[in-house]
């Protein structure tokens, strides 16, 4: 049983590992995103593959996939299907990202310049 317990880890050791709030962790979890055990303290554990499972969605969170999205990846099965939609997905966030940047780009250029003829 103290194998079995070392291998699980805590909703609080998963917050400060992943940088997830325990709220959004049972959040993932009420969404059947992740499953959890419970110790005889009746406190949630998480096996390895609820522990991956919350690392990917932290990772593609950060990179700012919605949910929504992130719940079709993880319903794939493990394997190329699964990596391939994740890199479908984040080249397209990617795409987004570099529009958002030119369109940016435009705007201080716009008003560097605005600013250097007030100057001039």
């Amino acid at each position: 049983m103290a194998t079995a317990t070392r291998s699980m880890a805590t909703i609080t050791q998963l917050s400060e590992l992943y940088g997830l709030t325990p709220r959004a962790i049972r959040f993932y979890e009420e969404r059947g995103l992740v499953e959890s055990g419970r110790d005889m303290f009746n406190r949630r554990l998480y096996d390895m593959d609820a522990r991956e499972r919350l690392r990917a969605i932290a990772e593609l969170r950060r990179a700012g996939l919605g949910l929504e999205e992130i719940e079709t990846i993880l319903s794939l099965e493990d394997g190329e299907a699964r990596h391939a939609q994740i890199l479908d997905a984040l080249d397209r966030r990617r795409a987004q990202l570099e529009g958002d940047l030119n369109v940016l780009r435009v705007a201080i250029d716009r008003y560097q310049g605005q600013t250097q003829r007030v100057a001039a």
